[in-house]
């Protein structure tokens, strides 16, 4: 069995009674083309010339972004959901809680150069999920440089280190003070893009 992380395996183990030698962590990975988006794509694109928090995914409970808009209303931060819309209700309320800071885009294919340009483009890219394994958005997002708020269910520690912020997803409070103590650290984005480069690219983890 080939969980994407210690926490995971450790879940299989104890849940399923899986002896340890049966089980063999293999990393998610990163194409490290994720390091080299031109923000002014995805800018010029959308007409978004200002900076922005960045969350990608599935508009679903799981992926919380209705804790997220709320969150974050009231702040004045412009937020960017790109997203299918897997769920109608959640995302219809989704949409009547959002004001107009908030804006609602398609999927986009994961070879277009705009979904690279889009995290480049970001100033924050919050996953403040209910469970990820980890997302592999959030780790696109580090190679790009952004930083990084998201859920400490699922084994991201694994992966982010002290090189993101961890929220309680079920506390729009803390989600709220997270979001904006990385949209305030104004520091070098350097440390985390090259610890994931040297991590968790396809190369080095095969």
């Amino acid at each position: 069995l080939l969980p994407n992380s210690r926490a995971e395996a450790r879940q299989v183990a104890r849940i399923y009674g899986v002896p340890s030698q049966r089980i063999c962590v293999v990393p998610n990975a990163v194409d490290e083309r994720f390091a080299a988006g031109d923000p002014s794509l995805f800018a010029n694109r959308f007409d978004l010339h200002e900076p922005f928090v960045l969350t990608i995914g599935r508009i679903e409970p799981r992926k919380n972004q209705l804790r997220l808009i709320r969150a974050l209303k009231g702040t004045g931060l412009r937020l960017v959901i790109i997203g299918r819309d897997r769920h109608p209700d959640y995302v219809a309320q989704c949409r009547r809680t959002a004001d107009d800071r908030v804006l609602f885009l398609p999927p986009i294919p994961h070879d277009d150069p705009l979904l690279a340009s889009a995290y480049a483009a970001c100033r924050v890219f919050a996953s403040p999920s209910l469970l990820e394994t980890p997302g592999l958005t959030a780790m696109e997002a580090a190679v790009a440089g952004a930083s990084i708020v998201t859920t400490p269910v699922g084994g991201g520690e694994e992966y982010f280190g002290n090189h993101a912020l961890y929220v309680n997803p079920l506390s729009e409070p803390d989600i709220r003070r997270k979001v904006l103590l990385a949209w305030d650290d104004t520091g070098p984005r350097e440390a985390i893009r090259q610890h994931m480069l040297q991590r968790f690219t396809w190369r080095n983890v095969a």
